[in-house]
């Protein structure tokens, strides 16, 4: 009955052959993606629409959704109030904690451009938030206007 599937187009994939090949006891298909891959997929994944290329769609559609939040190699969305990585622990955005000879300490760090900015050693979350917001003042302040400036052109 799946050999029905044989020569059907699924997405980017169109079943070639069905293969000796098995996942979880089921068939695998070979399938041609639309970018020449060849790709092995189970019936059940293309017929459910869960397989619907050899990968290249999702690498695209991530590609794009990088593209489209990055502005001269800065994710301005990133400095927006409250936006803040699920994993801080120190409640400061750009402040993360690590331990030194048994002791908690603090560093501040800014991403802007592709670069990479950085100080460690304080002994307060505050204190490295308050060089973080340094860096954001010398570094990412310029970067910002000059987006928003090619934004109202």
């Amino acid at each position: 009955m799946s050999d029905l599937i044989i020569g059907q187009k699924f997405g980017r994939l169109t079943v070639i052959k069905k293969t000796n090949k098995k996942q979880r006891r089921e068939t695998l298909y070979a399938c041609k993606c639309n970018c020449g891959e060849i790709t092995y997929q189970v019936a059940n994944a293309l017929k459910n629409g869960h397989a619907k290329s050899c990968g290249c769609l999702q690498r695209e559609l991530a590609s794009d959704v990088v593209k489209k939040k990055i502005v001269n190699g800065t994710k301005p969305d990133a400095f927006k109030d409250g936006a803040m990585m699920k994993t801080n622990t120190t409640g400061f955005r750009g402040v993360t904690s690590y331990k030194q000879s048994g002791k908690t300490k603090y560093m501040a760090y800014l991403g802007v451009q592709g670069k990479r900015y950085s100080k460690k050693g304080f002994k307060t979350p505050e204190e490295a938030y308050e060089y973080r917001l340094e860096l954001e003042e010398k570094y990412l302040k310029p970067v910002l206007e000059e987006i928003e400036q090619q934004i109202n052109l």
